[in-house]
């Protein structure tokens, strides 16, 4: 999952006839039929150079409703990982255990998320939270091992927030020093973020300054939804999960089901990603989504 600004990697397909649809008609906010609606099965299908792959997540919960554990087989990698998660008696989120040995823990001071330990059989390091003296989150940091070049990363992020507690504009600092504690990589980022009036991410675009080279570049992703509800709230994720992972705004988590996304770049790059949603259940989530990549075939539980 996405955990900062940097290193962002989104799969975007080539072009496909663009679909029939609306660009986010509905601005009215949507509270779901039967918010105990929980996803089970999710199947993706891909095909990628001529050949089918199949990966399968399962989602299984506590009677509480809460995720416990995500089973997923990987047609890609022909094997198979799970999460465990694992909460504190308050209810909080305490650590999530993958079978590759990793694990995040979750460590609160007044109520708040104040840093999140990463580790792995290569080590562990550690991302700090600072709010304002609003209780708003105003920056976070995070120094790292880099696993391929034996150095060091160091990364600070200022952000600011609209009235809603939403991110509107990150600034990120980027440093990345080899084994010999040598500069190799220097940025700074600053992408801007706009919402809809019903709260779904409609574009993002980041700026880049190359310290090292005086390089500007540009990035911008916008995007497309339906007018039915959002599948991806159904896997119910710790709330304190999804705080880190909305650090850096997603249309994964949108109110509504994205249907298409660009990308554009100061390169002159255009991608397109078109999702065509084929079936909603009753509770107007959907059932089949095809792509000009493949398929996603989702199952729910309402007990």
């Amino acid at each position: 999952m996405k955990r900062v600004f940097t290193g962002l990697v989104m799969t975007i397909c080539f072009i496909a006839l663009f679909i029939s649809c609306s660009k986010d008609n509905n601005d009215d906010p949507i509270e779901p039929s039967n918010v105990e609606t929980r996803l089970t099965k999710e199947t993706i299908k891909e095909m990628n150079n001529g050949t089918l792959y199949t990966d399968v997540s399962m989602y299984f919960y506590d009677n509480s409703k809460r995720l416990l554990k995500v089973v997923r087989e990987s047609g890609h990698s022909k094997g198979s990982s799970e999460v465990d998660y694992i909460y504190n008696t308050d209810g909080t989120l305490n650590k999530t255990i993958s079978s590759y040995e990793f694990v995040e823990s979750y460590y609160y001071e007044n109520n708040k998320i104040v840093y999140v330990v990463y580790s792995g059989s290569d080590g562990s390091d550690t991302l700090f939270l600072f709010y304002n003296t609003d209780g708003k989150i105003q920056r976070t940091t995070h120094n790292r091992n880099h696993s391929i070049y034996s150095g060091k990363v160091f990364e600070t992020i200022d952000y600011s927030l609209d009235v809603n507690g939403r991110v509107t504009k990150g600034i990120v600092n980027f440093k990345n020093y080899d084994g010999e504690y040598n500069l190799w990589e220097y940025f700074i980022d600053t992408t801007l973020f706009l919402y809809s009036p019903n709260g779904n991410l409609t574009s993002y675009i980041t700026n880049r300054f190359d310290m090292l080279t005086d390089e500007r570049t540009w990035y911008k992703y916008e995007y497309e939804y339906d007018s039915k509800l959002n599948y991806w709230t159904t896997k119910h994720f710790p709330k304190e999960e999804l705080f880190i992972e909305m650090l850096h705004p997603d249309n994964d988590y949108a109110t509504n089901n994205t249907i298409l996304t660009t990308y554009t770049s100061s390169t002159g790059d255009y991608e397109a990603n078109i999702r065509n949603i084929n079936s909603y259940n009753s509770k107007g989530y959907p059932l089949l989504i095809s792509a000009n990549w493949g398929s996603i075939e989702l199952e729910y539980s309402d007990n």
